[in-house]
């Protein structure tokens, strides 16, 4: 099969041309059926939403390194830390200091996370979609931007047909 638009060799079974992006169509030789899909239709689920959603996970994960990074600076003072060396927040036990730099790290590593769904949602990676779901599960513990977020993450992409739907979508890219 070669594409009607650039002439590029296509794969069997193939919606789109992965060098220009055109439709394959039922003229290209492929199913009525993936020709009139949501996507090619430009009307899916995931299609509709994708973009909301890495916008919406982009700002979640800047929000989430102001936190880390002022947990993580209460933990260096509380400890006497690498600028303070002689200053210590006084009245805290001395494993305060250890555990809030823990938190710290674990609020800025799920900061990183977040940007990281942003990024392969909007580039429409293929591990985009896995990732998504799965950091969505962690945010629901998240009250209440991370809850909302995770449950219109998971109304997005985690249905079977929106999987089939992101396959589609990150060949296309």
């Amino acid at each position: 099969m070669y594409c009607n638009r650039c002439g590029n060799s296509l794969p069997d079974r193939a919606v789109f041309c992965p060098a220009c992006g055109a439709s394959a169509g039922a003229a290209a030789g492929t199913s009525a059926a993936a020709a009139a899909s949501p996507v090619a239709a430009g009307g899916g689920r995931v299609a509709r939403h994708l973009n909301v959603l890495a916008i919406l996970w982009l700002v979640l994960g800047l929000l989430r390194i102001f936190p880390g990074l002022v947990v993580m600076g209460f933990g260096s003072m509380a400890g006497g830390g690498w600028m303070m060396h002689s200053m210590g927040i006084p009245g805290l036990p001395a494993f305060a200091a250890g555990w809030m730099m823990i938190i710290g790290l674990f609020l800025m590593a799920f900061a990183v996370f977040s940007l990281l769904v942003a990024w392969g949602l909007y580039q429409r990676q293929s591990w985009g979609r896995i990732l998504a779901i799965v950091i969505a599960i962690f945010s629901l513990f998240s009250p209440p931007f991370g809850t909302a977020l995770g449950i219109y993450t998971l109304w997005v992409l985690a249905p079977e047909a929106s999987g089939r739907e992101w396959d589609q979508l990150s060949q296309r890219v």
